[in-house]
């Protein structure tokens, strides 16, 4: 009853380190004679792989093999069997066969589109840019409906582990928030900037933008381009989830493809935002498309670049002043991106 655990019989699912948490509440209500004692329970599966249909029917089928025999037991029978026969009662692994044109109907984009109409382009530039955001409902089922969205705005990456669908605004929950991610929480974080880049109220419907990327978000023909799109292709009918996944992937795939073409141009195949402002005049658009190129790793940012020789020249410095016979311990600071 209570959706910040889960609706009984739906399933709950995020991320924790580096692992898939699948949860599905089931109610007995006290009257089953295996489990008299019980009114609820909830199955929980880990996994590494990122398929809510595939686990959720995992889980309900050990929900209702426990519910049956009241032991345990019959749970992990049910585990080995889906293991080693990749089947179980009425669960068999052939069914959940991954395919893309599965994965992206199984995308809500059209309900997206619906609730928050062109500023969809928000969310796009946000997973584009390589952007943290935040999305706020006090129901976890609809946070899970919202953040499956978001990493597929950017299908060409087809990563789904910067998602972290249901955390708790603790000490611990804020801690796993590191680099770029897609967070969602059952208690408003909007007074918290430092956490967000892009903020979603789902109650309210409304996107806020935090004040240090404004610039960031600024609209250009492109995003204009792509809100044409695809409130056109959902208005005429054609906005079926996979369809319309495919419109905003079309879009990407022309932007980035313009940006190799420019880079192919450059010393070292590498983009400046220099080189972006000669050929663009518009200042805003060069601003976005070199943000985007830093994101696609076709492009690099000449002041981080200085900062990082600065800092090794100082580390050298100070090596050398070092007093003869003494031992000092340097520590590698530099750490693998979690993009």
């Amino acid at each position: 009853k209570n959706e910040k655990i889960g609706a009984v019989g739906s399933l709950c699912w995020t991320r924790f380190a580096s692992h898939w948490v699948y949860m599905m509440p089931f109610a007995v209500g006290g009257k089953n004679s295996a489990l008299p004692q019980i009114s609820s329970f909830t199955i929980c599966a880990h996994s590494k792989q990122f398929d809510p249909e595939k686990h959720g029917a995992i889980c309900q089928e050990l929900a209702k093999e426990y519910a049956n025999a009241g032991t345990p037991l019959k749970v992990l029978e049910g585990y080995l069997s889906i293991l080693t026969l990749s089947s179980f009662g009425g669960y068999s692994e052939k069914n959940f066969l991954l395919d893309e044109d599965a994965m992206k109907s199984s995308v809500p984009l059209g309900w997206v589109i619906e609730s928050f109409g062109v500023e969809v382009v928000l969310l796009w530039t946000a997973m584009l840019l390589k952007k943290r955001v935040v999305v706020y409902s006090n129901k976890v089922t609809e946070l899970q409906r919202l953040l499956r969205v978001l990493p597929a705005l950017v299908w060409h990456r087809g990563n789904w582990n910067v998602m972290r669908p249901y955390i708790l605004a603790d000490d611990t929950g804020l801690a796993d928030l590191q680099g770029v991610y897609c967070a969602g929480v059952t208690e408003p974080l909007e007074s918290r900037q430092d956490l967000w880049d892009l903020y979603v109220d789902l109650p309210a419907l409304s996107i806020s933008v935090a004040s240090a990327a404004k610039k960031d978000f600024t609209m250009t023909s492109v995003h204009k381009d792509l809100a044409g799109a695809l409130t056109r292709a959902y208005a005429h009918g054609e906005g079926s989830n996979t369809s319309l996944v495919d419109v905003i992937s079309e879009k990407t795939n022309g932007v980035i493809s313009k940006l190799e073409i420019l880079a192919e141009a450059e010393v070292g195949r590498v983009l400046t935002a220099a080189a972006l402002q000669e050929q663009l005049s518009n200042a805003a658009l060069s601003h976005f498309l070199f943000g985007v190129a830093l994101a696609e790793r076709l492009a690099t940012d000449a002041a981080a670049t200085r900062g990082e020789e600065e800092e090794e020249e100082e580390q050298e410095e100070e090596e050398a002043t070092l007093p003869q016979g003494v031992d000092e311990r340097v520590e590698d600071k530099t750490g693998e991106s979690d993009v």
